[in-house]
């Protein structure tokens, strides 16, 4: 039950009982998304030190130009994450379940496919991200390492 302010009005009351009810509802529904987007940064750091510790600095620039890598391809999978988000909103403000079932397997079936299309072209498109770095000529003799950030990766929302 919502609590009432002190310094409101008797009219006022029920209005401001309403909008701490639907704060709450909405932080209920946003805080877990905040906190998923919190980890991502601390995996790189935790990915960092773990490299730190090895015998080769490449280590380190493998991670970051697989960072780079992961971020951008990543990002470009945003409008699916975004999509999702707005049409299950819809779904659900209309209640249908339905809606909700074919927008989750719409979306899990681009995911699929973008997936297996970055699995199968990891090694053009590592062979063509070392090529354009300015790092190419140091981790140009580490193939494979630098997709070990990606793989990773936890699944992201």
């Amino acid at each position: 039950m919502a609590s009432r302010c002190r310094n409101c009005n008797s009219h006022r009351n029920l209005h401001h009982i309403h909008v701490v009810v639907v704060n709450k509802r909405i932080l209920r529904l946003a805080i877990p998304n905040i906190v998923s987007n919190i980890t991502i940064p601390l995996l790189g750091m935790v990915d960092l030190a773990l490299m730190g510790h090895l015998d080769s600095v490449n280590y380190i620039g493998a991670i970051a130009l697989g960072a780079m890598i992961f971020n951008f391809l990543y990002w470009g999978f945003g409008f699916l994450r975004m999509g999702t988000s707005g049409f299950t909103a819809q779904a659900y403000g209309r209640r249908s379940m339905p809606d909700s079932i074919h927008t989750l397997a719409r979306a899990l079936l681009i995911a699929f496919m973008g997936a297996l299309l970055l699995i199968l072209l990891q090694y053009p498109i590592e062979k063509l991200t070392v090529g354009l770095s300015p790092a190419s000529r140091k981790l140009s003799n580490w193939p494979g390492v630098i997709f070990i950030f990606a793989f990773g990766q936890p699944l992201q929302q």
